[in-house]
């Protein structure tokens, strides 16, 4: 989670390590079989990334895209060579 959110930009150096830290109690209380306290760092460590992003959930940052530019996607899946290429046998026009 901490090193996903860190490729996307959501989160600097500093906050990654402190998810991080987080992830490894987390793992701790996985392998003690200690599911509330593993329930409870998750949520915590979900919310601590949401909010160092801005709101912004990693795992579903498109929805608060307001008008993602998917023409560039559509035309290079559209292009001949390139469907040829990728073997893409429908159109993927958005």
């Amino acid at each position: 989670m901490g090193m996903y959110a860190y490729n996307l930009g959501m989160l600097d150096f500093q906050e990654r390590m402190e998810v991080e830290k987080e992830l490894l109690k987390l793992t701790f209380a996985i392998n003690n079989e200690n599911w509330d306290r593993a329930h409870d760092l998750f949520d915590d460590t979900f919310d601590k990334v949401t909010k160092a992003a801005g709101g912004v959930n990693a795992y579903n940052w498109r929805s608060f895209v307001d008008d993602l530019p998917l023409k560039p996607v559509d035309d290079f899946l559209t292009n001949p060579d390139n469907a040829r290429r990728y073997n893409i046998k429908s159109n993927f026009s958005s």
